[in-house]
């Protein structure tokens, strides 16, 4: 199961500030934008941050943002340092990704050769089973 990390300092991170000024919102509601982007981004981007093929539509109806304009959040994301542009239309970077998600990737990592190493061993069983 995917789960996000989400730093005590978050709360009062000056890009929070800056996205909670941005969009007229309280720093709480701004905080629980963040929290669904990561939990979009676990979908939708890969261990860079890079997604590609995206429009502002997209990420405002993955992180089930209706209040906001969709090209106004995009933007907010973008003016607070949380998204960064790159030069191919449709692509974006969320900021300091493999930072802010480096656990659920060593996690994923972990449990990946975890199960290999069970698969692998199941296989020898299975085999010397088959063998008596």
């Amino acid at each position: 199961m995917p789960w996000v990390s989400v730093y005590d300092t978050v709360r009062d991170h000056p890009k929070i500030r800056s996205l909670s000024k941005t969009l007229n919102c309280s720093r709480h509601e701004a905080v629980g934008i963040m929290v669904f982007f990561w939990i979009w981004g676990l979908n939708n981007a890969d261990g860079t941050g890079l997604i590609t093929n995206i429009a502002a539509e997209d990420i405002a109806d993955g992180i089930m943002c209706r209040s906001v304009q969709p090209g106004s959040l995009l933007k907010a994301l973008i003016e607070s340092g949380w998204l960064d542009k790159t030069d191919v239309d449709g692509a974006y970077i969320i900021h300091h990704w493999d930072i802010w998600q480096k656990e659920w990737y060593a996690a994923k990592e972990k449990r990946a050769k975890n199960a290999a190493r069970m698969r692998e061993a199941r296989k020898k069983a299975d085999s010397l089973q088959d063998s008596l």
